[in-house]
């Protein structure tokens, strides 16, 4: 999505703002006159009569809404009230574990990602993907893999089926992540087809996970998880659990809900309620200092607390439930309005204008661009070169070489950058959480100064609104 459209968006999202708090206001007039209920004026619905006068609201310039991502729980100044906060002593890890963005194809990239740890999230996975390219394809690297050091607890997520693929895959980004996860659960036909995914959780391929497993723990100095799906019985998920211990892994993250078939015959892969109580079982067998995560069956936080009372599990993975809210996991900071959060800001924000360095690297990606239309043309039929095409031609290496010197620079820049930490009031974020348009103009600067694609950023802009859009019959 290129600059004006991002600014066009916004300002579209800005005048449906002011339209419903119009509608809003008009109503609550209306009702006033038909009823003697008290209304929310913030937010425009009734409250029971015994219900407390809420907090008034403090206005906030869009300038002084802090981008930012969320620390680790250690460095909070709020008094923590939730309970299960308080157990990151007991982690094996020098990160917490309890309260997770799930891996997404599409949307757990870099922008939602910050987006999310903001409001609460303390652990983020990244997309699945594909070991086999990264550990082999510069630019698959670059155009899949992006991070910033505020962008930390992070875990790269990879597909893999075979080991030394996955071990160097795991190599590559072991300075610029805190753990590596194997992806052992992805339903789609496209896993079948690649061997990949929950379609390697059949018992002819437990050698090979294993393996995977193992060369990678051996490999990296960084922790191996493992996500994967329920077998067809507990015992079975059981052993496999057990198995992928003895190989290696530090942490497994549960889906509870089995695979489905590529006939797709039965029960789909997100039907139905996740089965809650096998992770029980399983957390039971594997010990109570072996971390299991439990996903599934997350909409609102006290979902999240349920769910980590229901299963025993050390903590909590959200896909669907955060695309909606990304403020889902916020509540574990309490309602403190007095207090505030220790929490790191990207750097950049909330600007979005790019810099001189970043201008001549679109420069010269935009000669490279046009010199391989060059080349493609003059493979695919008789055209011949003109002595300005051939001058051209002749200077892509050059341009390839100083793309590559810049990201290598940009790289090392990054990865050695300590993040910028700053407080941040509770109730600032609070409020914010509270306002799903203000919620998707923060994603859109994140994905301005972040880019990351088209398809995605309207992805995440229509779920964030998804409430909004609902009411005017926007998201059919």
């Amino acid at each position: 999505m290129t600059e004006a459209e991002l600014k066009a968006e916004k300002k579209r999202l800005k005048k449906e703002k002011k339209r419903q708090k119009k509608e809003k206001k008009s109503r609550k007039r209306k009702d006033r006159e038909e009823t003697d209920t008290p209304i929310d004026i913030d937010k425009g619905t009734s409250r029971p009569t015994d219900e407390p006068e809420p907090e008034p609201k403090v206005k906030r310039s869009k300038k002084e809404v802090v981008q930012v991502s969320s620390a680790p729980d250690h460095t909070a100044t709020a008094t923590d009230t939730d309970t299960e906060a308080n157990k990151n002593g007991k982690s094996k890890f020098s990160f917490p574990i309890q309260h997770i963005l799930a891996p997404m194809v599409g949307a757990s990239e870099l922008p939602f990602r910050l987006l999310c740890r903001k409001y609460g999230a303390q652990l983020c996975y990244t997309p699945m993907m594909s070991s086999a390219k990264f550990s082999s394809d510069h630019s698959y690297r670059k155009d899949e893999f992006q991070t910033i050091p505020e962008d930390r607890p992070l875990v790269c997520h990879f597909s893999a089926n075979d080991p030394e693929e996955f071990a160097k895959a795991a190599k590559l980004v072991e300075d610029k992540c805190d753990a590596i996860d194997l992806n052992l659960g992805c339903p789609q036909r496209t896993a079948y087809v690649g061997h990949f995914g929950s379609y390697l959780l059949e018992q002819k391929d437990r050698d090979l996970i294993c393996n995977i497993v193992k060369k990678a723990s051996k490999e990296v100095s960084k922790p191996i998880f493992v996500k994967i799906r329920l077998l067809n019985t507990i015992k079975e998920t059981i052993k496999l659990c057990r198995d992928l211990k003895n190989a290696g892994a530090s942490l497994i993250a549960i889906h509870a809900r089995y695979r489905a078939s590529f006939e797709r015959k039965g029960a789909g892969a997100r039907d139905g309620a996740a089965m809650l109580d096998q992770i029980v079982e399983v957390k039971k067998a594997l010990g109570p200092d072996f971390p299991i995560i439990a996903n599934g069956n997350v909409i609102t936080y006290d979902d999240v607390v349920n769910n980590m009372e229901i299963s025993s599990a050390d903590g909590i993975m959200s896909a669907e439930g955060i695309l909606d809210n990304p403020a889902l996991f916020l509540p574990r900071h309490g309602n403190d309005r007095k207090a505030s959060i220790e929490i790191a800001v990207p750097a950049g924000l909330p600007s979005a204008k790019p810099g001189a360095d970043q201008k001549k690297k679109r420069k010269l990606a935009k000669k490279l661009r046009e010199i391989e239309t060059i080349e493609a043309k003059a493979k695919t039929s008789s055209h011949l070169l003109t002595k300005e095409q051939k001058e051209k031609i002749a200077t892509k290496d050059t341009i390839a070489n100083v793309i590559a010197q810049m990201e290598r620079d940009e790289s090392t820049k990054n990865s050695s950058s300590a993040p910028n930490v700053t407080n941040v009031p509770l109730k600032d974020l609070l409020e914010i959480a509270d306002d799903k348009t203000s919620m998707a103009n923060e994603y859109l600067d994140l994905a301005s100064t972040y880019p990351t694609t088209m398809r995605t950023t309207i992805f995440h802009t229509r779920r964030i609104l998804k409430i909004e859009l609902g009411e005017y019959q926007l998201m059919e």
